[in-house]
């Protein structure tokens, strides 16, 4: 029996319609998204929670409510004031929008490559350039659909730093109608403009990716290693991280709207 064949059986007990070639394809695809993107939230949460609250000190400090400096101190304080369960305030939210961002981002960009493949709108030998155009394209659908869901997560997690706002955000479906009622629907694609600009993001990483790959495999005159890959992976997203983060931090205060909470 091949390897494919012992997929299907681990399978079986899934619809017909599922196990249908592009259809299983894509089943996989979104639940490799889904199961990546749950596991990353989950291990990650607090750092990401101190990640938001630190780009929102200049907006909320004026409010006296609280400060922080470095990660370590920054836990020390949440788990003071609000418990350990503070580091994980939002997380409702959080555990639904990066696991829908993530399965959403990768169906769609597979097949956004074989469409772009498809047309031969791109040289066939061209893969960066597919890649690239792909990845924005995906981007961009990915962060139009889920906007509301970073908005109304980045409330919750920053709405502590508001005097006697605490508790105005409670979750998701009841934040969501919250800002409805007191902004209108344009209160959920708040900041999306900035998340349009860090799609730059993709265009920085896969060329420099591909040159320090190429620079390694020429320095060391052979296929480069599990390390190697990793290496090249490591420095091109940080240069890329570094290079267009400023969107981060303007995306989150936007969405923040501190006069909301006067």
């Amino acid at each position: 029996m091949d390897v494919l064949s012992k997929k299907e059986n681990k399978l079986s007990f899934l619809p017909n319609f599922l196990m249908r070639g592009e259809n299983r394809k894509l089943f996989v695809d979104w639940c490799s998204g889904l199961v990546a993107g749950f596991v990353s939230v989950t291990t990650c949460a607090p750092l990401d929670l101190a990640r938001t609250r630190h780009m929102l000190l200049a907006t909320t400090n004026s409010y006296g409510k609280v400060s922080y400096q470095g990660f370590l101190q920054t836990a020390k304080t949440i788990v003071k004031s609000e418990g350990i369960k503070g580091l994980y305030r939002g997380y409702n939210v959080t555990a639904v929008s990066i696991p829908l961002f993530h399965s959403l981002y990768f169906t769609i960009f597979y097949r956004m490559k074989r469409f772009l493949d498809t047309k031969k709108w791109i040289a066939e030998d061209q893969h960066l350039l597919t890649n690239i155009v792909a990845s924005i394209s995906t981007g961009f659908i990915c962060d139009t659909l889920t906007c509301p869901l970073w908005v109304i997560r980045t409330r919750i997690q920053t709405q502590y730093l508001h005097i006697g706002q605490q508790q105005k955000y409670k979750g998701l479906v009841s934040g969501l109608r919250t800002m409805y009622r007191e902004e209108g629907l344009r209160s959920f694609y708040k900041g999306l403009f900035a998340s349009y600009v860090g799609l730059s993001h993709a265009a920085i990483l896969y060329p420099l990716y591909e040159h320090i790959k190429e620079k390694m495999k020429a320095w060391k005159g052979k296929e480069l290693s599990n390390i190697d890959v990793f290496t090249a992976s490591f420095i091109s997203k940080f240069v890329a991280m570094v290079i267009t983060y400023p969107h981060v931090v303007i995306r989150a205060r936007q969405q923040d709207q501190k006069n909301t909470f006067k």
